[in-house]
This record gives structure tokens, C-alpha cells and sequence, in this order.
């Protein structure tokens, strides 16, 4: 299975991080804002990478849903990558690709998160308030 033990946090604790893993979802109405919470989960998934990457190379190297989301990752960003080559905006072009690069890091933040924290059952009331605000 996994080595990535979960973690008991208090309940508000709990619900703050729930409420980070679903803003992204949440501002996706509200024009550019919906990239701060992008940002702050591209740099948790940056930190608990190094982290993951000194104390147990193994979850990182051996792990299949790891593995996995890499490899569908590499899917979509390398044929951006290689469109880069004949494109007619390169500056912007470039701008979205290397944007997009972001996005594995905000994965695997929400990967290592939902794992640590076992916060599925709050994003998922969360989701659904805003799905029921949103019909």
C-alpha cells in the first residue's frame, strides 16, 4: 500500500486545509483569482516534495499512483512541450507551457495532502455546498 502514515489534525484544522484543496474549484467563476490558491498548492507540493524526497525517496520512486499521475501528466505536457517548436506566439506559448509545469506540483500537493490528512469527506461537503450554490 502506501508509506504515508495519516496524520490526526483538530477538526477546524481539518476543514481549513479541506476548504485549500477545494478553492481552486471554488474561484474558477471569479476571473484570475482562482490562481492564488494554484500558487499556494504549487508550493506546498514543492515543499513536501523536497521533504518527501530526504526523508523516504521511496514513495517518489515506487509508488504507483505516483507513477501514475506523473505518467498522465507527461501525457498532457509533453505534446504541449513539442508543440512549442512550430508555434506561431512563441512568448506566449512558452508562457502557457511552462504555467502548466505548475500543475505537478499542485498534484502532487493534493496527492500528499489528501493522503496525510485523509480529508476526503470534507472536500466532498465542501464540493457539494458549492455544487448546490452553483446549479
Amino acid at each position: 500500500m502506501s508509506s504515508v502514515q495519516s496524520i490526526e489534525l483538530s477538526q477546524q484544522k481539518r476543514w481549513l486545509l479541506a476548504l485549500l484543496l477545494a478553492s481552486p474549484l471554488m474561484l474558477m467563476a471569479i476571473h484570475r483569482l482562482f490562481l492564488l490558491p494554484y500558487t499556494i498548492l504549487a508550493i506546498t507540493g514543492i515543499v513536501l516534495l523536497i521533504q518527501q524526497w530526504r526523508t523516504d525517496k521511496s514513495l517518489l520512486l515506487h509508488d504507483k499512483a505516483v507513477q501514475c499521475f506523473y505518467g498522465v501528466f507527461l501525457l498532457l505536457w509533453l505534446p504541449m512541450l513539442i508543440a512549442n517548436i512550430d508555434t506561431e506566439t512563441p512568448k506566449q506559448s512558452w508562457k502557457v507551457t511552462n504555467l502548466f509545469f505548475l500543475y505537478s506540483f499542485m498534484g502532487i500537493a493534493v496527492f500528499f495532502l489528501l493522503r496525510k490528512y485523509a480529508l476526503y469527506r470534507q472536500v466532498y461537503v465542501i464540493l457539494s455546498v458549492m455544487l448546490v450554490f452553483w446549479a
